[in-house]
């Protein structure tokens, strides 16, 4: 992938803006040119990591939990993040989520769900669905945490992990472990 541009002022920093916006959209080339917004998309990416490290520290990334039907009875309950601004206001993972895993808060997001969202359903009978993504079940330390806290909160029986759909798989052989590993 290449990213160019012919401008002489803040030459490499152009280019590597163009090249990112490249790799983005799995294009072979791109030129720089002041069309692509990419200043606007750093000041959006510079926004959402502030709030994401804000809520992170106030402690204002919540679980929310969305039951599942089946006929008319709740089947389970998906654990679904979400982030609460200052103003009350709750914020999608639409905004957030893909900067997070760009700014490397994503790993601490995934840690603070798995963690409240047991802690709720610690002394509840419901099962409980969280979504993983290929990205979290490669990291050792994400799947050690995760099983630690299926023991810490006994979630075993009414846990319910499923792979994000979205999420690129390349490897199935280590998927089929953690599968296993889930089980167990």
């Amino acid at each position: 992938t290449i990213g160019y541009t012919y401008e002489t002022s803040h030459m490499l920093e152009k280019a590597n803006l163009a090249l990112n916006f490249a790799k983005n959209r799995k294009l072979t080339f791109k030129e720089y040119s002041n069309d692509l917004q990419l200043e606007h998309n750093i000041e959006e990416n510079i926004k959402w990591t502030k709030i994401i490290k804000k809520a992170i520290k106030d402690n204002k990334v919540v679980p929310f939990f969305q039951p599942i039907f089946k006929d008319d009875d709740i089947v389970k309950y998906e654990a679904l993040i979400r982030i609460i601004d200052d103003n009350g206001s709750v914020i999608s993972p639409f905004f957030f989520l893909n900067i997070a895993k760009k700014n490397g808060d994503y790993k601490q997001l995934t840690k603070i769900m798995i963690e409240k969202s047991f802690k709720i359903f610690e002394q509840k009978s419901e099962k409980l669905s969280i979504n993983l993504s290929f990205e979290d079940i490669i990291k050792k330390d994400i799947v050690s945490f995760l099983k630690s806290k299926i023991y810490q909160y006994k979630m075993a029986n009414k846990l319910i992990v499923e792979l994000v759909e979205s999420e690129s798989i390349d490897n199935f052989d280590l998927v089929n472990s953690f599968i296993q590993d889930m089980r167990k």
